[in-house]
């Protein structure tokens, strides 16, 4: 059984593994972040925010990664972290990102936006710095469109922020949309806030 991500599938799938006594994989991605804490990265709930910087969950929720056969990892920063805070390097491998250049690939597309980006709307992701930087250049004159696709728990606070810096005209939340590259090909600049990356998957995509 294989959890894609740390956290919550990651530890259900090492966990129902441990249960059935099947052996199970946790495929990490996002990085250092996606782990560090207990993989509280998701949510804005206060509570949450201070067991994250506390590091609580962090012990319990590897304890129970320790038991799955094998995590995958994107790189080795990740796998470094990780070996650092006791997991077992031989079951520890790097699978990196890769591209499906059958469906990415430069196209001669009319543009239709200016400046894309692509995350999960988590506070990692900083799409507030990149509302704010398009405010910046629509002050300057400006009025890039703009795309941003992709959903999480932050999307109703970040469509507020858009609005409260009046860019309600200007900036389109597409919300889940799995044929990026069609926006990908209709974008010029591709812009990645973020606060942490490995190699960034999104990134590989728009390039």
């Amino acid at each position: 059984i294989m959890g894609y991500s740390f956290m919550p599938h990651g530890i259900n799938a090492a966990l129902v593994g441990r249960i059935l006594n099947i052996p199970s994989c946790i495929h990490v991605i996002g990085s250092i972040p996606s782990i560090e804490g207990g993989g509280i990265t998701c949510w804005n709930n206060l509570l949450l925010k201070m067991l994250r910087r506390s590091g609580f969950l962090e012990k319990p929720l590897l304890g129970i990664a320790k038991g799955s056969g094998l995590i995958t990892v994107t790189g080795s920063n990740t796998r470094d972290f990780l070996i650092s805070r006791g997991m077992n390097k031989e079951r520890i491998e790097i699978l990196s990102s890769t591209v499906d250049t059958d469906r990415f690939f430069p196209a001669s597309t009319e543009k239709e936006y200016d400046v894309i980006t692509m995350a999960e709307l988590i506070p990692s992701k900083r799409i507030g710095l990149f509302l704010e930087i398009i405010s910046r250049l629509k002050n300057t004159g400006l009025n890039p469109k703009t795309v941003i696709l992709g959903e999480g728990p932050l999307r109703a606070r970040l469509e507020g922020l858009a609005e409260r810096l009046g860019l309600g005209d200007s900036v389109y939340f597409t919300g889940f949309y799995p044929d990026v590259e069609k926006y990908l090909n209709k974008s010029r600049v591709f812009l990645m806030p973020t606060e942490s990356e490995g190699l960034s998957l999104a990134m590989l995509e728009a390039m």
